[in-house]
């Protein structure tokens, strides 16, 4: 937020146009990956988390499945995020205020719909998709405001979503063998199967993104490198 708002101050909005776009992009490389790897080791997380609490065997399968569905809105999530700091740095707070009330008066009933039909995880389906809409409609008022196609997003989106979900197959295979091996109701399964079957995911990814052109070799070693406070070669 403070280099967009100095970018716009200073009338450097080509700069800022393209500030914001690699912030979209590095959030949605990072958001996608990690919520579908959450979503296949949803019963593992929970597991982990919550198996020495009073949460019974079927507490944890509602708790998973809950999880797997607020993942879904989670790459709205972030992406709002970094949509509402552009609406920020132009010094507008009031569009995504008057976005976001309006949005969630007009929600409400569907909370209560979703809710009265399928309890818990229709209020978590209600909640996905509420912010799903209003990330989507932030984003087009804004790149609308700024003269900037969205074509990029959605095909970025589409691309990294497709190497996730290969990746994503190819770690459920491996689960379901663990599965036979060793079952998740137990501390060291959960933790083997989500060490494993993160890992073959993790690296299915990263194949699969390269593979595409969503990302490369520099742009990942940069991440790391960044991290481990080492410089870039």
């Amino acid at each position: 937020f403070p280099l967009l708002a100095r970018q716009v101050a200073e009338k450097r909005f080509d700069d800022m146009k393209h500030g914001l776009d690699g912030a979209l992009r590095h959030v949605i490389l990072a958001m996608v990956p990690v919520s579908v790897a959450m979503a296949l080791l949803g019963r593992q997380i929970v597991y982990l988390l919550f198996s020495h609490t009073r949460l019974t065997a079927h507490d944890i399968d509602q708790t998973s499945i809950a999880l797997i569905v607020f993942l879904t809105g989670a790459i709205a999530w972030g992406v709002q995020a970094i949509i509402g700091r552009g609406y920020y740095a132009l010094g507008d707070t009031l569009t995504p205020t008057l976005i976001g009330t309006g949005l969630a008066v007009a929600w409400l009933p569907v909370y209560w719909q979703f809710g009265k039909h399928w309890q818990f995880w229709g209020l978590a389906v209600a909640s996905s998709l509420g912010v799903i809409i209003y990330t989507g409609v932030l984003a087009v008022v804004l790149y609308r405001r700024l003269e900037r196609p969205l074509g990029w997003m959605a095909a970025l989106l589409a691309k990294t979503l497709a190497c996730a979900a290969v990746a994503g197959l190819i770690a459920m295979a491996v689960q379901s063998k663990l599965d036979l091996a060793i079952g998740w109701r137990s501390m060291k399964g959960s933790l083997l199967q989500a060490v494993v079957v993160g890992g073959v995911f993790l690296a299915g990814f990263v194949l699969g993104s390269v593979w595409t052109g969503v990302t490369s070799w520099s742009e990942i070693q940069s991440v790391f490198s960044r991290r481990a406070g080492k410089p870039v070669p």
